[in-house]
């Protein structure tokens, strides 16, 4: 595809793109920039203890005998006057219940911790008979410490014979290994599964794919669906994970990571009960002494197919690193999938599967061609301004 088609179809899509998205996004940012901007100016009145460390969901893949995992963690402590910093900023979102303030409290803890830098995370994996202590390193063998934003990347190498002796002992059946934080004042603990090369992978969106967002009703409905009202699950696609039982999955969301932890935690409730799976989320940094933070809040705010994007490249990573293995692609029609799979579909076309679309907008009878070579599933179509689930 030429520059200047690549521009035009950009061009089109940043004019087809309804005026409450753009809504939604300058809302929500400007939320985050009060959050940013009082985190800044606290910062000396924080009191915590050790600091956490989240470690992200992650997979390995198996090269020449050894298992390649890639790790991404994040060191911050909570402040203590999160809960002031939260109620004052509700003040400006009108009345609000309990519970919608419970909710935007929960959801906006991570956007105020205050992240740690130049941190070492040592871990160990859990039940290891050699009790074998890791850390990050580059390339070049140097210890990685945490950056601006609390947070590092990088892969650690396993040979065959030790992962499966850590299995063994971990009794994992499925490919799973859990390790917990051993550096000193560090809490936390994660996952990792070892994927093997051959077999099924689920790739699945969240927002109106497997949680009800109602991107369509527009800026002040998402808002809320996303900060102050429970989460409920859109069940139209939960087959699919029934006919692979044994698929590895990848959550691929155009959200900030600061959000993993409500999704990860609303994904494996009782009542949505979506299977354990990896992450792949997007980086809003926001250590405000660092350009790269201000880039990416202009970013998200500014670049309308920053989403897309972001999942063309995260799936594009994924399908590069298990070349074996066959997709299973999962979206809705609210927002840009049908496109980003589209773009998947013309690079990879004997490795998918299947790709199917939750259909929120009823493309299936008034836009089949955007559609077309995938499954429309039909679905309840999204009304601007109104929204279909329970106050």
């Amino acid at each position: 595809m030429s520059d200047s088609t690549i521009t035009s179809t950009r061009r089109s899509r940043m004019v087809n793109e309804i005026p409450s998205v753009r809504c939604l996004r300058r809302m929500v940012l400007a939320s985050l920039a009060f959050l940013f901007t009082f985190a800044s100016l606290q910062g000396t009145v924080m009191f915590a203890d050790d600091e956490l460390v989240l470690f992200y969901p992650s997979c390995g893949h198996l090269t020449d005998n050894v298992w390649n995992i890639e790790l991404r963690y994040w060191v911050y402590e909570d402040r203590s006057w999160t809960q002031a910093a939260v109620s004052k900023l509700a003040t400006g979102l009108g009345e609000l219940k309990e519970s919608e303030l419970q909710h935007f409290e929960e959801r906006a803890r991570h956007f105020l911790a205050d992240s740690e830098s130049r941190e070492i995370v040592t871990f160990q994996f859990d039940q290891d008979p050699k009790q074998e202590t890791w850390q990050l390193k580059s390339d070049s063998g140097d210890v990685i410490k945490t950056d601006g934003n609390g947070l590092a990347t990088g892969t650690i190498r396993l040979t065959q014979e030790r992962a499966e002796e850590i299995r063994r002992s971990q009794k994992s059946s499925d490919g799973w290994l859990t390790f917990h934080a051993t550096s000193t004042d560090h809490t936390g603990a994660g996952r990792v599964r070892l994927i093997e090369p051959e077999g099924i992978s689920i790739i699945s969106d969240i927002d109106d794919t497997l949680k009800i967002t109602e991107i369509k009703a527009g800026g002040e409905i998402v808002f809320r669906n996303t900060f102050l009202k429970k989460f409920h699950p859109a069940t139209e696609l939960r087959s699919v994970f029934e006919r692979y039982p044994d698929a590895s999955v990848h959550y691929v969301s155009g959200g900030p990571w600061q959000m993993y932890d409500p999704l990860q935690q609303f994904l494996h409730s009782k009542e949505s009960a979506w299977p354990e799976g990896t992450f792949h989320m997007r980086t809003l940094r926001k250590n405000l002494l660092t350009t790269g933070s201000w880039k990416d809040f202009a970013n998200m705010l500014l670049d309308e197919d920053g989403t897309l994007d972001h999942k063309v490249a995260e799936i594009s990573h994924l399908m590069e690193r298990y070349p074996k293995r066959k997709f299973v692609l999962l979206g809705d029609s609210g927002e840009k999938d049908p496109e980003v799979y589209r773009t998947i579909l013309e690079k990879y076309p004997e490795r998918i599967v299947q790709v199917l679309i939750r259909d929120v907008t009823n493309d299936r009878q008034l836009n089949p061609e955007r559609l077309k070579g995938m499954t429309a599933i039909e679905a309840p179509t999204v009304t601007p301004g109104q929204s279909q689930l329970p106050e």
